[in-house]
């Protein structure tokens, strides 16, 4: 039986609330629920509208980050295909190179072209072949009958310090490789300075530096119109970067120019060990000093990953 004033017990959404009689103030009221039980079933319904919104801020969640993810796929696609859209084939940058130097030829008897990179980037065999595409004409008299701009080829490796200037830092030292290897002012005053200005000889080397001594029949007959092709290190640091007309940096990771390197030099070397330690304490570090101090990849006017030779990707380009 229930106690005096307790009408039963309702069931209200699981909960159990005492029914009693209505306050003796109140005759027209009926019988309500107590206190304790109206705030039991108050939270109850609070808990679920709790739950309801968390699953609803949950679910919104979920689907901000669908978007947000098909929007980066989306992005990606995107970066995928203007990536696509610059990956030429080797023939195919040598022939584009070749288009804008003939450009240039057409407005300017004179034109120099930089090819600057990393040690074993390709710098030599992109400059040969751009050459060849141009014309090119052995060094010594590259006069050409039909009146075309003569293309000579020249080389920062021929224009090297004694072995004395070259390693006075250490044989190791990364600043001695950039700042020591190359005699820049033979450069700009036998080479550079004279063929922009017309002269009708230049030279073309100054130093072997596998034998330690000067080179002494190294001039090279211009024509008046003519383009030097010029390869090499750290030519676009700032003593230099002005020369160019138009300028290619190519790009290449430090783990494939050590493949490379070790193809290409251990037998100049005599081990792989040694080539390998040559790149790891001298060129790899000279290297990453300059382009520190020299940013040359904003300095170019193309900047090419040559990382596959074969099939070398424009990644920049500040055609003038």
């Amino acid at each position: 039986m229930a106690p005096a004033g307790v009408v039963g017990i309702r069931w209200h959404d699981g909960y159990a609330a005492t029914v009693v009689d209505p306050p003796p103030t109140d005759p027209d009221a009926g019988p309500g629920v107590a206190p304790a039980g109206q705030l039991m079933a108050g939270l109850a319904a609070e808990e679920l509208a709790a739950e309801e919104l968390a699953a609803e801020e949950l679910a919104a969640e979920e689907l901000a980050a669908e978007e947000l993810a098909a929007e980066e796929w989306a992005a990606e696609e995107l970066m995928a295909e203007e990536l696509m859209a610059d990956e030429l084939m080797a023939d195919e940058l040598v022939a584009g190179l070749a288009v804008e130097v003939t450009a240039l030829a057409a407005v300017r008897s004179r034109v120099l072209v930089g090819v600057d990179g990393p040690d074993a980037a390709g710098k030599t065999t992109l400059a040969d072949r751009l050459a060849a595409a141009l014309g090119t004409r052995n060094v010594g008299s590259v006069k050409d009958a039909t009146g075309a701009p003569a293309v000579i080829r020249a080389s920062v490796d021929r224009f090297h310090r004694p072995r004395a200037e070259r390693y006075r830092r250490g044989e190791a030292s990364p600043e001695g490789y950039y700042r020591d290897s190359f005699d820049l002012p033979a450069m700009l005053d036998r080479c550079l300075r004279p063929f922009r200005a017309g002269a009708a000889r230049i030279h073309a080397a100054c130093f072997d530096h596998r034998d330690d001594e000067a080179v002494s029949a190294s001039t090279v007959d211009v024509p008046v119109r003519a383009v030097l092709v010029v390869d090499g290190v750290f030519l676009l640091r700032p003593e230099l970067r002005d020369q160019w007309d138009l300028s290619v940096y190519l790009t290449v990771p430090e783990q494939a120019i050590l493949r490379r390197a070790v193809a290409r030099d251990s037998a100049l070397f005599g081990s792989v060990a040694e080539t390998e330690r040559r790149y790891r304490e001298r060129y790899l570090p000279g290297q990453a000093l300059y382009r520190a101090e020299a940013d040359p990849e904003a300095a170019a006017h193309l900047v090419v990953d040559n990382t596959d030779p074969a099939a070398p990707v424009v990644r920049r380009r500040r055609i003038r």
